[in-house]
């Protein structure tokens, strides 16, 4: 009212009602139309019903909210970008676990940039090259990064996305809808085993005394690998991967009469008993020798029964 006693025009939104009390709203545009001397000679006002377009709104506001809430209560940062031709990308939305997760803000403007600035400086540009490559193949996103958080404290991320089509006001764009995993635990324990394996091959190939490495599966031995001084006394070349290695543990020709039959069993009964012995006579470079054989089984958490054989 004010604004039409200034003579100035005036847009909003009222509830008007049907005949039968049913309200509904209506957008109003009020104008004046003006003489040649500048005097207000009348009013325009149009007015449209908008009852549709602000229940579509807010049911998508209650969408928007739900889709938030759910997001926020996964574990990790969910966030959602956008992808444009030439491989860049810009988001629109970041759940609120990134602080607490990450240590910055969950600011969807500039966050990818802010985000790059904690990835080390030796996995940035892989980082980088992934999302772009993703996104210009319209391919979904999986790579596992580290980032040093602001505290200095360094986590491991596990961060995957899948890409959906979508038209937009500025052309058809690729929404990616991905989460971010804290996967730190995995990393170090992985990081720990591995430690572990180097330790052992370490051990394994500077032993002084012949040793070989078998797998055993579907109830068959294959040799895996060999030492270097296996190698040195019995001859390079002697050891062949992937060959039946009971063979090579117990030559049934050079056997001591009594033990022919233990050839075919010795790594079930290294399994079964941790451990087994035997004297045996083999071949080597400088001719037959007389050896007291060993054999241990172990049977990893991640992989087939490991037989292990030593020549002393």
């Amino acid at each position: 009212r004010s604004a039409l006693e200034r003579g100035e025009g005036w847009r909003g939104e009222t509830v008007n009602y049907e005949k039968d009390g049913t309200p509904y709203m209506v957008e109003w545009n009020v104008a004046p139309v003006r003489g040649a001397e500048g005097t207000i000679e009348h009013w325009v006002s149009v007015q449209r019903d908008v009852t549709e377009r602000r229940q579509r709104e807010k049911a998508l506001k209650n969408r928007e909210a739900q889709l938030r809430g759910l997001a926020n209560s996964i574990p990790g940062v969910v966030y959602q970008f956008v992808g444009r031709s030439g491989g860049t990308s810009q988001y629109a939305f970041v759940g609120e676990h990134t602080e607490e997760l990450l240590g910055i803000s969950s600011r969807p403007k500039d966050f990818h940039e802010r985000f790059l600035e904690h990835v080390p400086a030796s996995h940035r540009a892989r980082t980088r090259a992934a999302t772009e490559e993703a996104v210009q193949a319209g391919t979904s996103l999986r790579i596992e990064i580290p980032f040093d958080r602001p505290d200095g404290e360094r986590i491991w991320l596990l961060c995957t996305s899948t890409p959906e089509r979508q038209d937009t006001e500025e052309g058809e764009a690729l929404m990616y809808n991905g989460v971010m995993l804290d996967i730190t635990e995995r990393k170090r324990a992985e990081e720990a085993l591995q430690e572990e394996r180097d330790r052992f091959e370490t051990l394994f190939n500077g032993l002084p005394t012949p040793a070989m490495r078998c797998l055993v599966e579907e109830n068959e031995t294959w040799i895996s690998d060999a030492n270097v001084a296996f190698e040195d006394l019995f001859g390079e070349g002697h050891v062949v991967e992937g060959e039946d290695a009971n063979e090579l543990l117990l030559s049934s020709e050079e056997l001591p009469d009594g033990l022919e039959e233990q050839a075919p069993r010795i790594e079930q009964q290294a399994l079964e008993k941790g451990g087994v012995q035997a004297e045996v006579r083999r071949a080597t470079a400088d001719g037959l020798r007389d050896f007291q054989l060993q054999v241990s089984g172990r049977t990893p958490d991640d992989g087939p029964p490991e037989v292990y054989a030593i020549y002393t």
